[in-house]
């Protein structure tokens, strides 16, 4: 399965976690039904901005969103098991999330003045 497969794998768990329907995450993150199922069965990728609406209906950090788990030695872990090469991938973009998308809620207003100072 490849990343997009993964990650929509792993929102799947996330929100059958919740409980919620495709339905009840679509109406909360303001996408369509349609589109979070394609997303799931990996038909769809997400955009950046789409992830970050799916993190907020979900009341999560973007940066913990992308941490999709890793396969466990020695088990497969259905969409979860990622290459060295995909792994650093997202190592990579979630320090960078890490460093521009800040937890304090402000929508990294801060972090964009402080780079135009």
């Amino acid at each position: 399965m490849d990343i997009v497969g993964r990650f929509g794998a792993h929102v799947r768990k996330l929100r059958r976690g919740r409980g919620w329907t495709q339905e009840e995450l679509a109406m909360k993150a303001g996408l369509t039904a349609k589109f979070v199922g394609q997303m799931e069965r990996g038909e769809a990728a997400a955009s950046l901005r789409t992830m970050e609406q799916m993190a907020n209906a979900l009341v999560l950090p973007l940066h913990e969103l992308l941490q999709l788990e890793e396969a466990k030695s020695g088990t497969d872990v259905p969409g979860f098991a990622l290459s060295e090469g995909e792994l650093e991938q997202v190592r990579a973009a979630l320090g960078y999330l890490q460093r521009v998308i800040p937890t304090n809620g402000n929508g990294g207003e801060e972090e964009r003045n402080a780079k135009l100072d």
